[in-house]
């Protein structure tokens, strides 16, 4: 299940995806949010940023989308003073599913 939470978003606003992979959850954002003005994806893989990037373009043709590769570990400086919003996914951070279709990770964990 997804929950998001986020303030109304206009032309005025900046929000930052962090961990953006290839702009999904950037592009449900942008489809809520058709009017929002600016948008940074932050990821570090070159291909998803660039998949990214082209999605979030497609979706929002009117906004400054812009790209920065990195990953959250790397000290890189996020715009985020201006920041509307950030948006941080984690591989962690995503469900596997309800608890009666998971599979142990390991044969030790199934014990």
């Amino acid at each position: 299940m997804l929950v998001l939470s986020l303030p109304p978003l206009d032309r005025d606003d900046h929000v930052i995806d962090a961990g953006a992979g290839t702009g999904k959850l950037a592009g449900l954002v942008a489809r809520a949010y058709p009017r929002l003005g600016r948008l940074t994806l932050v990821e570090p893989n070159a291909d998803k940023l660039d998949r990214a990037r082209r999605r979030l373009i497609e979706i929002l043709p009117g906004a400054r989308v812009e790209t920065l590769a990195a990953g959250l570990g790397d000290k890189a400086t996020l715009p985020r003073a201006d920041a509307t919003a950030v948006i941080v996914v984690t591989p962690r951070a995503r469900s596997r599913g309800p608890a009666s279709r998971r599979r142990p990770r390991s044969s030790a964990a199934a014990r």
